[in-house]
């Protein structure tokens, strides 16, 4: 078998390539085809959618070509509208001018025929005001007298009734005023008394409360004491026999001034009942304020010395107490201390009364 030569080999060769070339034009006019109609197909769409705008324009045109022919038709009617009022108003202005004139005519007319009226009815109230004013004055003198009259007869009375009440009067403040001079002197009987009374008792208070500040300096003299020195016993003896027999017969005459106070207010009219009382509120006020009561508290916590003078009116036989009292009692194994407080006993007759302070310091133990 023979083999192809190069010119067989050659025209392969360009048929192929002819082949191709064929190909690719094949292909573009497809693709060209393609594009046109693509072409014609936006065309198409965009003829339709130009007419529609067009024909929506024209509508719209044609719409507002409506209404502006309903307005300029709307304008035309209403100027002849405002001719027509304008007429109107003309004539109006005419009738109401006119009507204004016949009016002021008719007012004046009115006035005069009102004047002329008013003239006539004064001259005829002038006539009977004249006729009622002279009835007015034959009335008023009548009544005038009797008035009078009258006057004088009530201030006879008057007189007649005053003169009387006078003389009553007169009985009664003499009767008064004695009454009041003997209550002023009892009342003043009973200030001298009470101040007699509340005077001594002033000056025991003072005295109570310099005993008080000299046992408060011995008691802080003795816990000073305690801490520097060995354990000890203390015996504080403080005798109140002389305070306690002042007291009592200073409120033995409190108690007899309170009762001659009380009689003399029931013994007295209910008129003069303040002027008597007084001095007995005065009274229960001293009393009241010389009510003390004072505290000191000591360097010991929970000690406490206070002195009471609880005086009253309803107990007599009561004296001033002095009272130690301890609140609190620590153990032995924290202050090794152990106070006992003695009350003063409160008895009727407080002859020998003493108040007795012990104070012990104890040693803590060795087992402690």
């Amino acid at each position: 078998m023979d083999e192809p030569g190069p010119s067989n080999h050659s025209s392969l060769l360009e048929d192929t390539s002819i082949e191709m070339q064929l190909m690719e034009a094949q292909a573009c006019i497809a693709r060209m085809k393609q594009e046109k109609i693509q072409l014609e197909t936006d065309f198409e769409f965009k003829r339709s959618r130009i007419k529609e705008l067009y024909f929506a324009k024209e509508t719209t045109i044609r719409e507002q070509n409506a209404k502006l022919f309903e307005a300029s038709k709307q304008i035309s009617e209403q100027q002849q509208q405002f001719e027509l009022l304008k007429e109107e108003s003309e004539n109006i202005k005419m009738i109401a001018s006119v009507s204004e004139n016949t009016k002021q005519e008719a007012v004046e007319e009115l006035n005069k025929h009102h004047l002329q009226e008013i003239e006539s009815l004064r001259c005829v109230l002038q006539d009977s005001m004249e006729e009622q004013r002279v009835d007015l004055l034959r009335q008023f003198e009548q009544e005038r007298r009797r008035w009078e009259d009258e006057r004088s007869r009530i201030e006879r009375e008057r007189d007649d009734a005053v003169a009387g009440s006078m003389k009553r009067e007169d009985d009664e403040q003499d009767m008064e005023d004695q009454e009041l001079e003997a209550s002023m002197m009892k009342a003043q009987e009973e200030a001298e008394k009470l101040k007699s009374v509340v005077l001594p008792l002033e000056k025991e208070i003072k005295d109570l409360k310099s005993k008080l500040v000299e046992m408060e300096e011995r008691l802080r003299q003795f816990q000073n004491a305690e801490k520097d020195s060995k354990p000890k016993y203390v015996n504080i003896n403080i005798g109140v026999t002389e305070a306690d027999n002042i007291a009592s017969d200073n409120l033995q005459h409190v108690a007899a001034a309170l009762e001659n106070c009380e009689l003399t207010e029931q013994d007295t009219p209910s008129s003069q009942h303040a002027m008597v009382g007084k001095p007995a509120s005065m009274l229960h006020e001293v009393i009241e304020h010389d009510t003390i009561s004072m505290s000191s508290t000591s360097s010991t916590p929970g000690a406490t010395l206070s002195i009471v003078d609880d005086t009253s009116c309803n107990r007599v036989n009561s004296a001033p107490q002095l009272n130690l009292i301890g609140r609190e009692s620590k153990p032995l194994n924290e202050s090794n201390t152990v106070v006992d407080w003695t009350e003063l006993p409160s008895q009727t007759s407080r002859k020998a009364s003493k108040v007795s302070v012990n104070l012990f310091e104890e040693e803590p133990s060795p087992e402690q």
